[in-house]
């Protein structure tokens, strides 16, 4: 069974550790909440930075909170090439190898030698969202998005727990590719096949392909086939450009 989950667009911000904050907004400052994120526990806050890249500086960057163990700057590729930096595409919090930046504070400057990254796609849920899913905390994905500009993205991360709530976060790059409004949803498959050729077995009638196509697929696993490409009896005829969603037996 497919699982529709709300995406919410990440634009570019930065986590602080409680060291930089300091330097950044003065001794013994405290982040200032101004609005609860969907995900618990996690909120924006007034405080901005300006991010300060070889080429360009990026201007009043918001600050998400609570501060972290290690601050982390989280750009689309398109923010990150525009001040000059390469940045790679990094699961949050896994900063090894990553380029730094300058931050500039109203009380002070860090120069980071590291923590800027383009945050890998993920999807948040809790354990019972997870469970209705059929997915487990990092597992890989790919969610489908409906539109004039729809899209399916591949190497969705999956990240179930407590502290989690059921969100897709995708960046403004991303998002803007699918033509994601305020509103938009996706659904999570647990398997992708964007072109699944049925060439090889050219015997199949027209109304056996569906049924053929369910039999090949591995079981446990929710799949996306796209019928334009799956070729009709020897003639091999394509069938009209359209999507079938492959529901499989739910036994976990």
């Amino acid at each position: 069974m497919a699982y529709e989950v709300k995406i919410g667009l990440s634009n570019k911000h930065v986590h602080l550790s409680e060291e930089h904050i300091a330097i950044l907004f003065g001794e013994g400052h405290a982040l200032t909440p101004t609005k609860d994120l969907v995900q618990p526990g996690q909120y924006a806050c007034d405080e901005k930075v300006d991010i300060v890249g070889p080429k360009a500086t990026l201007k009043g960057i918001r600050v998400l909170g609570p501060a972290r163990p290690e601050t982390q700057v989280e750009l689309a590729m398109t923010d990150a090439r525009s001040i000059g930096i390469k940045a790679p595409v990094k699961e949050s919090g896994k900063l090894e190898g990553t380029p730094g930046c300058k931050l500039v504070g109203p009380c002070g400057e860090v120069e980071l030698d590291h923590g800027v990254m383009v945050a890998m796609r993920h999807v948040h849920l809790n354990d019972e969202q997870a469970a209705e899913a059929g997915v487990k905390d990092g597992e890989i994905v790919s969610i489908k998005i409906e539109g004039e500009r729809g899209l399916v993205f591949d190497n969705v991360l999956v990240r179930a727990g407590a502290k989690h709530f059921a969100e897709v976060h995708l960046d403004t790059d991303e998002g803007n590719a699918a033509g994601c409004g305020p509103d938009a949803v996706c659904t999570i498959f647990t398997h992708f096949v964007p072109s699944l050729s049925l060439c090889a077995v050219s015997q199949a009638k027209k109304g056996q392909t569906l049924a053929l196509v369910k039999k090949l697929m591995p079981k446990n696993v929710n799949a996306i086939v796209s019928t334009s490409q799956i070729c009709i009896g020897n003639e091999g005829k394509r069938s009209s450009k359209k999507e079938a969603i492959i529901p499989t037996p739910q036994t976990r």
